[in-house]
C-alpha cells in the first residue's frame, strides 16, 4: 500500500509537473497571441495612417493643379492688364494727336482767314 501510495503521489507529481509546464506553455501562448493581436493592431494603424497620408497627397496634388491653374488665371490677367494699359496709353497718344491736328487745323483756319 505504501509503494502503490508513493507510486501514486510521483505519478501526481509529475501530472501536476505536466500541467504546470502545459499552464506556462498556455501563460506563453496568450502572451504571443496578445502580442500579435498589438502587432496587428499596429499593423492596421499604420495602413490607415498611409491611407490618411495617400489621401493627403491625393488633395495636395488637387491644391497643386488649383496652383497651377490659379497662377495661369494670374499670368493671364496679368497679360491682359499689360493690353488694358497699353491700349489706355494708345488712346491717350491718339487723343494727343488729334488734339495737335484740331490745333493744327485751327491754324490752317486762321491762316486762311489772314489769307
Amino acid at each position: 500500500l505504501v509503494t502503490l501510495a508513493i507510486s501514486l503521489l510521483q505519478t501526481t507529481k509529475h501530472a501536476v509537473t505536466l500541467m504546470n509546464v502545459g499552464l506556462e506553455q498556455v501563460a506563453a501562448l496568450k502572451y504571443a497571441t496578445i502580442q500579435l493581436e498589438a502587432t496587428h493592431v499596429l499593423v492596421t494603424l499604420a495602413i490607415s495612417l498611409l491611407q490618411t497620408t495617400k489621401h493627403a497627397v491625393t488633395l495636395m496634388n488637387v491644391g497643386l493643379e488649383q496652383v497651377a491653374a490659379l497662377k495661369y488665371v494670374i499670368t493671364r490677367l496679368e497679360a491682359t492688364h499689360v493690353l488694358v494699359t497699353l491700349a489706355i496709353s494708345l488712346l491717350q497718344t491718339t487723343k494727343h494727336a488729334v488734339i495737335s491736328m484740331n490745333v493744327h487745323l485751327e491754324q490752317v483756319v486762321a491762316l486762311n482767314y489772314a489769307t
